[in-house]
């Protein structure tokens, strides 16, 4: 078994991605170990497991090893650190001025921040807003609450966290609540 993590210039794990089969599942939550500190990583483990959890219902012989050793890979979550700082950026601009329907004023969409680093331009992007909440088990509720109504109401699978690879996400507290911006790009 092998994990590659990579770190960028910040010190922050940029990218973990695991290859080989034994203990499969065990390996991929080390892999998502450290990615964020307190709450910020409870809510980042939740979501990942989830994903992990959709990915071994949907390819169950890659645990037993049935598979290519690379293919389980896909099963987490990779933590891209240009996406976190546009988490961060999204986050004190929304708590600064509000959002609403994806949009923050005086600020635009997700679209225009991802064109500014290196992403093909229709990529999927998805950016929940997680607001007042208590910890990362809360904020978890509301992004699977969330989820799960755009889901039903569309039935669309870019509402279902299998359907991206890629996870960026900042915290910020505020009047005792904290506040979560988190990205998922396909």
């Amino acid at each position: 078994m092998k994990r590659l993590k990579k770190y960028g210039w910040t010190g922050m794990l940029s990218l973990a991605l695991l290859l080989g089969q034994p203990g499969a599942k065990d390996a991929l939550a080390e892999t998502a170990e450290n990615c964020f500190e307190g709450e910020q990583q409870v809510l980042f483990e939740r979501l990942d497991e989830e994903r992990r959890e959709k990915y071994f219902d949907l390819h169950p012989d890659w645990e037993k090893g049935e598979e290519e050793d690379t293919s389980g890979r896909s099963a987490s979550f990779l933590v891209k650190e240009d996406l976190n700082r546009i988490a961060a950026s999204r986050l004190a601009a929304a708590m600064e001025n509000g959002y609403s329907d994806g949009k923050i004023p005086g600020q635009g969409d997700l679209s225009e921040y991802l064109s500014s680093v290196s992403y093909r331009p229709h990529a999927t992007c998805l950016e929940l807003y997680l607001r007042r909440c208590e910890d990362g088990k809360e904020a978890w509720e509301k992004a699977a609450e969330w989820l799960e109504r755009n889901y039903d109401k569309a039935e669309d699978r870019k509402y279902t966290l299998e359907y991206y690879r890629y996870i960026g996400m900042n915290a910020e507290e505020r009047d005792g609540k904290t506040y979560f911006m988190v990205l998922l790009l396909r």
